[in-house]
């Protein structure tokens, strides 16, 4: 059930980024001024409607959100998807994948590298360039960051007892995607789970 567990969750993420990538054609959003950061003060807050997230979003995000069962199972895995672009194309995603139980801590490891791994393999031209692990707001952590010939990739996947969060930042310009994805990092929180 644990790699049954893994597989979802990595497919979805890796589904899910996919489309994102494939839709972040220029759009009629506003133009970014910037949250905590100076460039970044004109994003909009957002309260996630399950009540366990704050972030700024450059203009408000669309949200998809699906209920499946895992396989061979009846309990219910719920997939959120918050996504919000920028004038330039820029996007900023957070998938959050909710679970009937908590993640075993023996294998945090396994599954925020299955979500890395799926979206490298998401797309032929991908490369992995960088892989850090670590803690965000006290929660087991893997940053990663991905190029391709359209597009650069920076995520966080994080375990928050029965959460697997994904932060994602999609850019065409390299040059402004750490930036990017440290004003997105910063301004998300995380409140109590609902």
């Amino acid at each position: 059930m644990k790699s049954c567990r893994n597989i979802i969750a990595t497919s979805a993420v890796a589904v899910l980024t996919a489309i994102a990538c494939n839709s972040t054609e220029k759009n009629g959003s506003q133009p970014a001024a910037t949250s905590l950061h100076p460039a970044k003060s004109s994003w909009v807050a957002y309260d996630s409607p399950s009540g366990d997230f704050s972030v700024r979003f450059p203009s408000p995000p669309q949200h998809v959100s699906e209920v499946s069962a895992l396989p061979n199972d009846s309990k219910m895995v719920k997939y959120d998807i918050y996504l919000a672009q920028e004038k330039d194309g820029s996007t900023f995603m957070i998938s959050r994948i909710q679970y009937p139980t908590k993640f075993d801590e023996a294998h945090h490891d396994t599954v925020l590298e299955g979500v890395m791994k799926e979206m490298v393999g998401g797309n032929p031209t991908n490369v992995l360039v960088k892989t850090t692990k670590g803690t965000f707001l006290n929660n087991p952590s893997l940053d990663f960051s991905i190029k391709n010939s359209d597009f650069s990739v920076h995520s966080r996947a994080m375990i928050c007892d029965t959460v697997l969060y994904v932060l994602t930042v999609m850019d065409r310009d390299p040059n402004f995607i750490e930036q990017d994805f440290k004003a997105f990092e910063d301004s998300f929180v995380l409140k109590s789970s609902k």
